[in-house]
């Protein structure tokens, strides 16, 4: 009997540890259970890159759950490969969670959420048509079209706006593109950056931004 009751307050509290860790992304909840396939499909639709920055952090989610954030990931994924007719792309489990972990890694800032966003915008061709196969370099490099392209100018953008009644700040951002392409041209001077490129190309874009956060940031010191 009280072998029983034992049994039954550790499986109590391993679904409440289930419960505590999705309750903290409904991304989370939707991908994780079988029944939800629906809402999950219409939360990914609805979801634009300022929604998806307020979910949980990857880096969040796995030190609640490594193994449940996995699941979702690899989940996650696998929902964006069977919309490509493909033949030569990750299919076995073992394939599809090498890259999991690789993205876990190597994007943990990234929210659970713009996983699902940016993996709709791919299937959009929001980032190019696909060609030949699919592999962990061509799942990053759409990872990485999402940050340049879509996240960091949002976020450069929030964090302007936040800040933008201090003059400093608000001169800042209003930095005229001649003086911000003449300070990118002097930062190449500097090891380990690549050649100067046009202003509308997205690494310069990157740059940019990542610039004015900083600068914003050193002024709130």
């Amino acid at each position: 009997m009280k072998q029983e009751r034992a049994l039954q307050t550790k499986a109590s509290q391993a679904n409440q540890n289930l419960t505590i860790s999705t309750a903290n992304s409904k991304a989370m909840q939707l991908i994780l259970d079988d029944k939800l396939k629906m809402d999950l499909l219409e939360y990914q639709y609805d979801l634009t890159v300022d929604k998806a920055l307020k979910g949980t952090s990857l880096v969040a989610l796995k030190k609640q759950d490594k193994r449940e954030l996995m699941k979702a990931v690899h989940i996650t994924l696998q929902m964006l490969l069977a919309t490509f007719r493909i033949k030569n792309k990750p299919e076995t489990d073992f394939e599809i969670m090498q890259i999991v972990m690789m993205i876990t890694d190597k994007y943990y800032y990234l929210r659970l959420d713009e996983l699902l966003y940016c993996f709709r915008r791919v299937s959009e061709g929001a980032y190019g048509k696909v060609y030949g196969a699919i592999d962990n370099q061509t799942i990053c490099g759409w990872i990485d079209k999402y940050d340049v392209e879509e996240r960091t100018p949002h976020v450069t953008h929030r964090v302007i706006s936040d800040h933008g009644k201090r003059k400093k700040e608000k001169d800042l951002s209003e930095a005229s593109p001649e003086h911000m392409h003449k300070l990118y041209k002097k930062m190449q001077q500097q090891p380990q950056l690549p050649k100067p490129k046009k202003e509308d190309d997205a690494e310069y874009k990157a740059f940019k931004a990542r610039y004015i956060v900083d600068k914003i940031n050193q002024l709130k010191k």
